[in-house]
């Protein structure tokens, strides 16, 4: 009988143990950063970064000088300079907006932000309407690039 308790006793211990890992094993995965892919003229998830400075979007359309005010695993805030132009023969604009990188898709066990929304701040949003049509732009992460929405 005693080694009946004993067996029993360690049964009921491993199975604490493994549902102790369990729990430790979600945490860690809720709390993994969620990335930004910054090189995403269509590349493939290329250059994520946490907290990025410079985030390519397309040819002669970027945002750079980026600082963030918050960066959690679903949604990051941030303030930078959106740089806009028709091309290398047209004029380029830049404006200070507000970033918000929200939604979250997973590539190759890693998690992205997969939306990002760009708004002009201030007596900008009346240049970026005249210049792209509209105030705020907003991206969505396919395929691991950024396209306009």
């Amino acid at each position: 009988m005693s080694v009946t308790i004993k067996t029993v006793a360690a049964a009921l211990a491993a199975t604490g143990l493994v549902a102790g890992l369990g729990a430790t094993t979600a945490a860690q995965a809720s709390t993994a950063p969620t990335y930004c892919v910054t090189d995403g003229m269509g590349s493939g998830y290329a250059a994520p970064a946490i907290k990025p400075a410079d985030i390519y979007l397309g040819a002669d359309f970027y945002v750079g000088h980026a600082r963030w005010a918050s960066w959690g695993t679903t949604r990051a805030v941030g303030q930078g300079r959106e740089v806009v132009s028709a091309g290398a023969d047209y004029p380029t604009y830049r404006w200070a907006s507000r970033l918000v990188l929200s939604g979250v898709t997973h590539h190759d066990g890693r998690a992205y932000f997969d939306k990002l929304i760009i708004e002009p701040q201030g007596a900008a949003r009346q240049q970026a309407i005249a210049v792209t049509g509209h105030a705020n732009t907003t991206l969505r992460l396919v395929d691991g690039g950024w396209i306009q929405r």
